[in-house]
């Protein structure tokens, strides 16, 4: 086995991982809360309940859930590219 070659990853590049793998994790979250919130939703609006608030709320766990993902795709483009 050859191991001259390998070397460690900075301690920059770990940080910055781990950043990418977080952002990961929170936009899968982001996902799941719209799911719950549309669910939610749906019931209330045969509830007679007031949703209206949900819709500005999924909005922005949209945005957040596609520019986190985002991230996580370019790294993997850098990585694998």
């Amino acid at each position: 086995m050859n191991t001259a070659n390998v070397t460690q990853p900075s301690r920059l590049r770990r940080s910055l991982d781990g950043l990418y793998a977080l952002g990961g994790v929170i936009s899968s979250l982001c996902v799941l809360i719209i799911l719950l919130l549309m669910v939610g939703a749906s019931l209330g609006r045969s509830l007679d309940w007031r949703v209206s608030w949900i819709n500005d709320v999924v909005s922005w766990l949209c945005a957040a859930a596609a520019f986190l993902a985002w991230l996580i795709a370019l790294e993997m483009v850098t990585l694998y590219g």
